[in-house]
């Protein structure tokens, strides 16, 4: 418990370092005083699921989150942004969590590099790291889980007024610690086989600066997301 508090504070801390915003104008969602720059703010709820293993044991992981994404988009150059949320997970395959409901929270911190910006064609190269941490009880058993996930590859976008399609393509790595206290006392590490992620989302313009959009993941993490997405500047 006292990892995870100073994990959490130390990620609140990176997050708000990550934007040259005043707290107050990003808790009103301001736009931002500079033409050039621009705020990039979302909402997603992601129906996932994963599998973790290690040398004894494969056990299927269903996860929801929802949460707020926000970057911060200059001119020019690296975009850098955090992400934040709560998660529920559930895991039957194993004894020590079987009928457990696992709630809790996820800090990320995330890079975003423009490498082609053409009318109809971008490529980015994307970065990112998250931690998860849930846990769960019922009569004398209980459970916990964290889990460090790492990220990295190249995104393709294309427009097609109204419709924004675009395929990424990511090396993905899940690190879990899963502990069991109880009848049931065990710890588990754990981490992913398949370590390939690609995605395929379509976003919809709304406005100049609001679109909504789904993205269906396989590989590493597979399901569907939906997003919320409003750029300020």
């Amino acid at each position: 418990m006292i990892r995870d508090q100073h994990i959490l504070l130390l990620l609140i801390a990176l997050l708000l370092g990550c934007f040259p915003l005043q707290a107050s104008a990003m808790l009103d969602m301001d736009v931002r005083s500079s033409p050039n720059n621009q705020l990039d703010f979302s909402l997603s709820i992601d129906i996932l699921e994963t599998t973790l293993a290690n040398a004894n044991t494969s056990t299927r992981i269903k996860f929801r989150r929802i949460g707020i994404n926000s970057f911060d988009v200059p001119a020019q150059g690296i975009q850098l942004g955090g992400r934040l949320g709560y998660a529920y997970t559930s895991q039957d395959q194993v004894s020590a969590t079987q009928g457990l409901d696992l709630n809790g929270y996820y800090l990320g911190l995330g890079m975003r590099w423009p490498m082609v910006e053409q009318a109809y064609l971008k490529m980015n190269f994307i970065a990112d790291y998250l931690y998860q941490s849930v846990n769960g009880s019922s009569g004398e058993q209980s459970a916990s889980r964290y889990w460090h996930e790492y990220r990295a590859g190249i995104t393709l976008s294309t427009h097609i007024q109204p419709v924004l399609i675009t395929t990424g393509l990511y090396y993905e790595k899940i690190d879990a610690t899963q502990e069991a206290t109880g009848t049931i006392q065990e710890t588990r590490f754990l981490d992913n086989d398949t370590k390939t992620q690609a995605t395929l989302s379509l976003h919809y313009l709304l406005l100049d600066n609001e679109q909504v959009g789904l993205q269906l993941s396989a590989g590493s993490a597979k399901g569907i997301s939906f997003i919320f997405q409003k750029l300020f500047w």
